[in-house]
């Protein structure tokens, strides 16, 4: 005959679920006839799920209910609609979803854009240009600070200038040397 291992519980802690399990095991309610009350109220929209069980009421509430394979969120409001409750319900849930093969190979990725792709028109098509103005850097001889970088699209030219400070005219006069 094979015996059964002893577990002996160390420290106990108060939780939320507490006075629903002690209704439910032993039909014990509290003193407080308000609290009472409300304890017979909510004892009423569950059935108290034991860690053996939960897997199994998870995988029945997924495949019966939810045969559209919706996420975790959803799905353990849809557990708890059906009745079933336990502290940890919703991370199951999460880590339920994560091992669901079907969930992972049939979800659906957006891969539309957010706005419809138009085209650029030039009226000389290939006479585009991209300037950047670059710095402050440290000053060095000439009290140069900033770089103007001229890059022509097509033939990918590139023409860096180094200027003291940022003007319109100082552009002008380096688009007009590029």
């Amino acid at each position: 005959m094979v015996e059964e291992p002893s577990i002996y519980c160390v420290e106990t802690k108060q939780t939320l679920m507490d006075p629903l399990l002690e209704y439910f095991k032993k039909d014990v309610i509290l003193e407080d006839l308000e609290a009472a009350k409300r304890l017979k109220w909510e004892a009423s929209k569950y059935t108290s799920v034991d860690t053996k069980e939960e897997e199994y009421k998870m995988r029945k509430v997924y495949e019966r209910m939810c045969g559209s394979h919706i996420r975790g969120r959803a799905l353990a409001n849809k557990i708890a609609k059906a009745g079933y409750y336990w502290p940890t319900l919703k991370g199951d849930y999460f880590e339920y979803v994560k091992k669901c093969d079907r969930c992972q190979q049939f979800v659906d990725i957006h891969k539309s854009l957010l706005e419809l792709i138009h085209s650029v028109m030039s009226p000389w098509p290939f006479h585009k240009w991209g300037i950047d103005i670059l710095g402050p850097f440290q000053v060095v001889a000439g009290q140069i600070k900033y770089l103007i970088m001229i890059v022509h699209y097509c033939t990918k030219w590139i023409k860096v200038e180094s200027i003291t400070t940022i003007s319109a005219e100082r552009v002008k006069v380096s688009i007009g040397r590029g």
